[in-house]
């Protein structure tokens, strides 16, 4: 199937939101006593040193019984600035995650140029079941099985942090978008001085790759080296350049009440509201 221009740009807002908003530490198990709690990581993003938006990533403790327990990544993201309001892009993407920070459920809504999109999906087993709509444009669904790690945008960064990287390591990885399922392709190269909000540090350069379906993107992270947390991520884009995603802050929230992860069957949600 030949995607559209239109399907093409919301899977791309979304890949990069969720690779850059997942700018993420590790949050402390919640005490039965106390009001779950969440860290939310706030970041700011740039293009040719304009601001063109914000965003934040929460990440919640793992709730349930022991290793079977989910953890909850709310991402939110909003474009600003004139060239923002050209892509007029905003987004609200919650994944879950298991005991090894691999997704196993997904649900994104995203919005771009005033369409909507609307993905869901379940990951676990290595069986991908998903469906991605387009406002205007109706469904994809996809039903296939997966060999080896299985991420999403919003899973990514986290995932890579647990890892305790070290130059020269690799990784290979499916990506799901939504609308695609991409060859990921992860290298750690050299360990580097950045400097990312007026703080001067050395950071682990990671470099990625997608390929193998409709998009074909690369990006750059730097990981500190003190504690694994992500300061910076470049999304190289051919049409905008390079777009940085720097981290601004980190602090403790409640954790939100949402709707619980999808599960089968996968009904379509735009073609009800119209």
């Amino acid at each position: 199937m030949v995607a559209s221009t239109s399907i093409r740009r919301p899977a791309k807002l979304l890949v990069a939101a969720g690779l850059a908003l997942a700018l993420v530490a590790l949050a402390r198990p919640s005490h039965a006593a106390k009001p779950a709690k969440a860290l939310e990581i706030s970041f700011d993003v740039r293009v040719r040193d304009s601001r063109i938006g914000s965003g934040k990533l929460l990440v919640g403790p793992r709730q349930g019984d022991g290793r079977k327990g989910l953890r909850l990544l709310q991402l939110t993201g909003q474009t600003e600035s004139v060239l923002g309001a050209i892509y007029q892009g905003a987004l609200l993407a919650h994944s879950w995650v298991n005991a090894d920070w691999l997704p196993q459920a997904a649900r994104w809504d995203s919005q771009l140029a005033g369409r909507k999109a609307f993905t869901q999906a379940t990951l676990a087993g290595g069986r991908l079941i998903a469906m991605f709509e387009r406002q205007g444009r109706g469904a994809i669904q996809q039903d296939r099985m997966t060999a080896g790690i299985l991420l999403d945008p919003v899973a990514m960064v986290p995932w890579l942090m647990q890892q305790k990287a070290k130059p020269g390591q690799t990784w290979k990885a499916s990506l799901f978008t939504g609308a695609d399922l991409c060859q990921l392709d992860m290298a750690a190269k050299t360990v580097e001085a950045i400097q990312v909000s007026g703080k001067a540090m050395d950071a682990l350069r990671i470099e990625a790759v997608l390929s193998s379906c409709r998009m074909q993107r690369s990006v750059t992270l730097w990981l500190a080296m003190a504690d694994q947390s992500p300061q910076r991520l470049v999304l190289h884009d051919r049409l905008l350049g390079d777009i940085l995603f720097d981290l601004v802050g980190v602090e403790q929230v409640p954790l939100p009440e949402v709707l619980p992860a999808p599960k089968e069957p996968l009904l379509p949600r735009l073609a009800r509201a119209n």
